[in-house]
């Protein structure tokens, strides 16, 4: 048989020996082509050659995979050069005494600068006095004349004392004016905020008055609802309303009062504890009402 009927049965199609593969892959898909051109000049032969040609295609990706090698996989070992993150928790260095004292100090300001901010600040008010007027003007009208400010001070305030009637009415009446401005100045004000911001601010205030040693300068707000009284407030309340006691000084006028308590039977005592009972649900309804949630506990729980 010739070769060109052999190329026709498309046997020779299949020989590129420039293909790209492995040594034994290459050798062994030779060998077959060769073997398919012994058997292709033998016609009866000739249905083999596609099988024979599958099983050597076959064979020959399986040599070529076998020739590929798999890639060698990274050592987990540390290598010398490396160390490795330990995993315990670092200790705390402890800190010394200035450094305790500076952070105690530290947080003590930062709670300052939180309850200030709790506290809001209020509108400035006027001078609401007439004498602190008459004194402020003739303090600014003297200032130029004298070097010293104490003679400045000695010299307005004997001018305070030498005004005439007419002077003293003047400031006497700028100072109502400046009360009724206060006044209307601290309602608009009070209208941004709720009953229960004013009741936090001041808390706050109180707070800050411990803390500093100044006296607390609470926010007068009529929406703020008045804490209960105790059953001993209410007896003290009745006596002093009866005018038994108004010749006596303050000290000793509680004296008396804190005795007379004492002394009472618990049948005496019993209708001033209803009243600090019935007061006490009065608080409790309001504070619910203004506020939005229930009171803490009392002084009388």
């Amino acid at each position: 048989m010739s070769l060109q009927w052999v190329s026709r049965a498309g046997v020779l199609r299949h020989l590129h020996l420039g293909d790209a593969m492995a040594r034994p892959s290459r050798v062994t898909g030779i060998q077959n082509q060769l073997r398919r051109l012994c058997l292709s000049s033998q016609p009866r032969l000739t249905p083999l050659v596609g099988a024979l040609s599958t099983i050597t295609s076959q064979q020959s990706h399986s040599y070529a995979t076998d020739a590929s090698r798999p890639k060698p996989k990274k050592s987990t070992k540390a290598t010398a050069g490396t160390r490795k993150k330990s995993t315990a928790p670092k200790k705390k260095r402890e800190l010394t005494e200035k450094q305790k004292e500076a952070k105690e100090k530290k947080k003590q300001r930062d709670h300052i600068k939180q309850l200030k901010e709790t506290a809001l600040e209020t509108p400035k008010k006027l001078i609401a006095a007439g004498h602190r007027l008459a004194f402020q003007s003739k303090f600014s009208e003297l200032r130029p004349q004298h070097s010293d400010i104490k003679e400045t001070f000695s010299a307005a305030s004997t001018a305070v004392k030498d005004m005439t009637a007419d002077e003293s009415e003047r400031f006497q009446n700028q100072a109502e004016e400046n009360r009724a401005a206060n006044e209307a100045s601290l309602a608009s004000w009070l209208k941004q905020y709720t009953p229960l911001q004013i009741k936090e601010a001041n808390n706050a205030r109180r707070s800050l008055a411990r803390l500093t040693g100044k006296p607390a300068r609470l926010i007068v707000d009529d929406r703020l609802v008045k804490r209960p009284v105790s059953a001993f407030f209410w007896f003290m309340s009745e006596r002093k309303a009866s005018g038994d006691l108004k010749y006596m000084q303050t000290p000793e006028v509680a004296k008396q009062i804190a005795q007379e308590w004492n002394d009472m039977t618990e049948t005496e005592k019993a209708q001033y504890q209803k009243m600090q009972a019935d007061d006490k649900e009065r608080y409790i309804r309001e504070h619910k009402e203004v506020y939005g949630m229930e009171p803490k506990r009392t002084k009388q729980d």
